[in-house]
Order: structure tokens, then sequence, then C-alpha cells
């Protein structure tokens, strides 16, 4: 196979000093096979490379030389390298072969239930994804982001390519699912320290009645009871203790912050051709604050990855401001603060009273809260039993 690519030529030499040339043919570093004497001719097959170097031995020794054939790939391409229309052509069908091998034929969607495809793949348009898309182009990274941002009810998202398929993986978000009630043996613990104010047992033994003070641990409603015939039972304790307990929370509020606030973003294109780095962009990026994020997709030839992409770097550039509150200021900002927190944890309790105790100190203001409150104490705790050999 390497002899058809690098191209064969069989000669015919004949002349007076024709021994003369074969042992000149010999001495020299020419590869010559197929060698045989013929009525006082001498053939044999040479190599393309080695006709200059055989053609001036035998001018020197006066030999007639004739080539008789010539074998070869490298021969068959000569024929056409003047007839630049197969030239052009050919190299119009590789550019084409390139090209669809790294536009976006179709996209596809997995993992949506609530969300329609044709919403996310109109957000894909929106934000540089749709069909005829040059892949390469493609920041995957950003446009995960961007994605994500669009679609509040997306909880996760994933952008790739295989060939000329473009493949949004999403995940949604979902509301969480009822408790199912188990029939695995368990009981009812205290969560705090706390006095009960009233229960509710649906299934169990409860140990402790209005009115009792418990400890964080305690066994409020038992699945272990013994039964007329001394019989140890289990079963899944059920049921609803309210108790009044105290917490205490400490927030804290700066006089002097440190403030980031991001700028837009600067994106940067860079050819990796196996392994050099090739600018896309004129100019460099100086920033002395930002984050990096850098995503590189590589070109494809007829379904296959080349080591050659385009890396995708987006540089977030930010500035660190320092921010003076006043006493007032601060007072109103800590306020805001535990007014957040009795949103998000104390939706589902009652407040009771609440003691503020205010502690000032040096570069802040500390506040700490000692909340009374009243609600559900008990959670469920499996009980694990022993197996009798």
């Amino acid at each position: 196979m390497f002899n058809n690519i690098r191209g064969v030529i069989r000669f015919r030499a004949s002349g007076t000093k024709l021994y003369s040339f074969m042992n000149a043919v010999r001495e020299s570093r020419i590869i010559c096979t197929a060698q045989e004497c013929r009525n006082d001719e001498y053939y044999g097959e040479i190599y393309t490379s080695s006709l200059k170097e055989i053609k001036k031995i035998a001018t020197k020794y006066n030999i007639d030389f004739k080539i008789e054939d010539k074998k070869g790939a490298i021969f068959r391409v000569k024929r056409y390298k003047y007839r630049f229309g197969i030239i052009i052509g050919m190299f119009i069908a590789i550019i084409f072969i390139f090209y669809i091998s790294n536009i976006a034929i179709t996209i596809e969607v997995t993992g949506n239930k609530e969300i329609s495809e044709e919403q996310i793949i109109s957000t894909l348009n929106d934000i540089g994804i749709s069909k005829g898309t040059f892949i390469p182009s493609i920041n995957f990274a950003l446009c995960e982001r961007k994605l994500k941002i669009s679609i509040d009810d997306l909880a996760w998202v994933g952008i790739r390519h295989s060939g000329n398929r473009i493949v949004v993986d999403v995940d949604e978000i979902v509301e969480q699912p009822e408790m199912v009630k188990s029939n695995l043996p368990s009981n009812i613990i205290s969560t705090r320290d706390a006095q009960i104010k009233s229960v509710k047992v649906y299934n169990g033994s409860l140990n402790y009645i209005v009115g009792d003070g418990v400890k964080s641990g305690d066994v409020l409603i038992s699945g272990i009871y013994t039964d007329p015939k001394g019989n140890i039972l289990t079963l899944h304790a059920i049921g609803e203790i309210i108790g009044i307990y105290q917490e205490k929370m400490v927030f804290e509020q700066m006089y002097e912050e440190e403030k980031r606030i991001s700028k837009e973003d600067i994106s940067r294109k860079t050819l990796d051709f196996f392994t050099l780095k090739i600018p896309l962009n004129i100019g460099n990026v100086e920033l002395t604050d930002y984050d990096y994020d850098e995503d590189i997709s590589y070109f494809m030839m007829a379904g296959k990855k080349i080591p050659i992409g385009i890396i995708h770097s987006t540089y977030t550039p930010y500035t660190k401001n320092i921010i003076n509150f006043s006493p007032e200021e601060a007072e109103i900002l800590i306020n805001k603060k535990i007014t957040m927190h009795e949103e998000n944890f104390y939706s589902n309790v009652i407040i009771i009273n609440k003691e503020i105790n205010k502690i000032h100190e040096e570069g802040k203001i500390k506040y700490e809260v000692i909340y009374t409150l009243e609600g559900d104490i008990g959670k469920n705790s499996e009980v694990l039993m022993k197996k009798i050999k």
C-alpha cells in the first residue's frame, strides 16, 4: 500500500557500458527491485523519488534509459493537477462536509414535563441557539445560565451537542410531595425543651399530658406497648404535640460593609488549533477584579471530533464599594433581617413573645432576640428492633 502511494517506476536500460551502469546503481542508495537482464537490456523497478538520481548515472555511462511503466496513486493524481474544476469541486465538497458537520440540525429537549418544549426552544432562540447555528460558536456554559434565569421553573439545565444534535437536559422545580403514611414502627419524640399545651394522639401511647415539661429527645408518643397477654407490640406512632418553647437568635449589622457590584460580562474567543491558542478578538482584557469561566466547543468532521475548537472565555468584572451606615440606618437593616428570619422560619408557628436585647459593639450593632414560640414539637423517630435468635 505504501509503495502505491509513493509510486513505482519500471525502467529499461541499454548501452555499451551497461554493466558499469548496473554496478553504479547497486553502489548508490537507490532501491532497485525486480531486476533482470534480457537481450542485452537491463530491467528494474525504482521509487519515483530515485528517478532523478538514476538518470544522472545513466547519463554518466551513456546509457539509453527509458521508462516502461508507472504505477501508483501519485501518477493518477498528477493527471488531474491542471483540471482546476475537479480541484475546486473537491475543495467545495470538503468545506461543505466541514460546515454541515458543525451546524445544529436538530434541537432535542429532555426532562421537561410541565414546561413545554416550544417554550424552551423559543427561549434558546433568544439566547443564540437555533437550527442552523454554528455549534463551535456556542458558549454552552453561558447559555445554560441564561436559560435557567429566563425560565423560573427550571431547577437545573445542561446543554450539550452530539454531532449535529443540540441536546438540552432540564430538571424542573417540583413541589415537595406529601408525606406518605408509613407502617414502620416509630415513636414521636420532642425536638425542643418545652411545655406541652395540647395533644392529639391518633396512633400510639401518650407519655405526657398537657402542662408537663419535656426535654429534647423525650418520647412523647410511644410506638411500643404491651398487650394484656404480656406481648410487646410495635406500631407507627401518629399524633400532634403542640408545645411552648423559647429560642434565642443573634442578629448583627456592621456600620461599614463592603458591597460587590457586578458589571456586564465580557466574552472572548480563542481558536484552539492542536493546543496552539490563537486569539480571535482584538485587544487584551485588562481587569483587576473579575470572575472567570471557560468552555470549549470542538469542531466535528463527518461525525468525529477533531482537535480544533473554539474556547469561549467569559469575564465578569466587579467593583468593591465601601458603604457606611449611621446607627439609625443600621437599626433599620437589622430589623429587616429579623423580619426576614421570622417570615422564613416562623411561618408555621405562633410568636407569643419577642424580647430584644440591644448590644452595641465597636463597628457594629447586635440584637439578641429571645422568642417565645408555640408550635409542633414532635417528630417521628424509627424504632429499631433487635432480632431474637
